[in-house]
């Protein structure tokens, strides 16, 4: 009788790993995109934070938020960040993160863009409206970083 029972839960067992291997992936409940695009900075991470806090504060139109970090030292965090944008009467939201490449570079990496009006965007450039939001990213937010740059 005790036999019944470990062959049983041992089936079980079996089972329930081949189907987290195999539908695990198939429905990417923890996939991750790579960003929709890059933007390289000669700037360390700490004067592209005081540049990004600077526009924030100066437009009332832009609204900046730290949402997470990781890494193992202070000297090499992923910073990941928000940014609401308002213009004209539409709302956009942008997910990106911020990282160090050396001592004197750093980049943005853009991963969400959202029309929070419309109500549409993603994690993928895959579509001209896609691409129209991230031409708004680069006017109204990148460009602004690379013109303070010089």
């Amino acid at each position: 009788m005790k036999w019944k029972y470990v062959i049983f839960f041992c089936a079980l067992a079996v089972m329930a790993f081949c189907f987290i291997k195999i539908v695990y992936p198939i429905i990417n409940i923890s996939s991750v995109y790579p960003p929709m695009k890059e933007y390289n900075f000669s700037l360390t991470t700490d004067k592209l934070a005081n540049e990004i806090i600077k526009i924030s504060n100066n437009d009332t139109n832009i609204n900046y938020k730290i949402t997470d970090t990781t890494g193992t030292s202070n000297d090499n965090l992923k910073y990941y960040a928000d940014i609401n944008l308002k213009n004209d009467s539409t709302l956009y939201s942008y997910n990106f993160f911020y990282i160090k490449l050396d001592k004197t570079h750093s980049k943005i990496g853009l991963v969400g863009a959202f029309d929070k009006t419309h109500k549409f965007g993603g994690y993928q450039n895959d579509s001209k409206d896609m691409q129209n939001l991230i031409a708004i990213f680069e006017n109204k937010f990148i460009d602004r970083i690379n013109s303070n740059q010089h």
